[in-house]
């Protein structure tokens, strides 16, 4: 099987930014996102809120995030780190309906002892990925657990995703998808929307899809680490791999 990821970073500085055209066609899609901002979607955008809410609810649409603000976490009290996934926790449950199961940031917030503080709010699974000139331990395979120093583990996404907006990630679409059929036990693609609109060859990756799933099946992160189980146990990071 082939999987696809479709995730979007929802942006606190353009909240009315269109969201990728999966939302609107009814295909799986991963949208990270704090809770503050998703208050501010509510307030400003409720129809886009509800319908965000009708889809989560239907597991067509995965909401990531954690916190309730996007701080310089790693530099705070521990106190201070759990407070803010806990008023998450409970921001996501009033808005979405459900808790978020996967934990993810815009911004870097990384530390060691970051798996024991999610799974002590009751997350057990995370991105493991920076979207800014941050570092993060690198992995092999696409799905990893990774422990603290206690032994608590959380299951993590590591795949790098491509540029949905760069003419590249679609001429060297082949090559993407020859690499990781020879190489991951998993054979993923990850597609990333930041700033910039999707490329015209993404809507016609979406059509295809919607005809059979030729160029893999677009899936939710909970479904994806559903299915897929880790192929790499990590030891505990050191705070000087970060």
């Amino acid at each position: 099987a082939l999987h696809v990821v479709d995730l979007a970073l929802l942006d606190d500085a353009h909240p009315d930014a269109p969201w990728p055209a999966s939302f609107d066609k009814g295909m799986p899609v991963n949208l990270l996102a704090c809770a503050a901002l998703l208050e501010r979607v509510g307030r400003e955008r409720p129809e886009r809120l509800a319908a965000l809410r009708e889809r989560v609810a239907a597991d067509l649409a995965d909401v990531c995030g954690g916190p309730y603000l996007e701080r310089d976490d790693a530099l705070l009290p521990l106190e201070s780190q759990l407070w803010n996934l806990l008023h998450g926790r409970e921001v996501y449950q009033r808005l979405l309906g459900r808790p978020v199961r996967t934990f993810g940031r815009r911004r870097f917030g990384f530390h060691p002892n970051t798996p024991l503080l999610l799974q002590n709010v009751g997350i057990d699974r995370a991105l493991a990925l920076v979207f800014d000139e941050s570092v993060v331990p690198s992995h092999r395979t696409t799905v990893v657990n990774w422990p603290s120093a206690d032994g608590k583990q959380v299951q993590c996404f590591t795949r790098t995703p491509l540029p949905a907006d760069s003419p590249q990630t679609f001429f060297h679409l082949a090559h993407h998808l020859h690499r990781t059929i020879m190489n991951d036990h998993a054979a993923t693609l990850a597609l990333l929307h930041k700033d910039k609109p999707a490329g015209p060859w993404y809507a016609d990756w979406l059509e295809l899809t919607r005809l059979a799933p030729v160029l893999g099946r677009w899936m939710t992160l909970t479904a994806y680490l559903n299915e897929v189980q880790a192929g790499d146990y990590t030891p505990a990071a050191s705070a000087d791999e970060f």
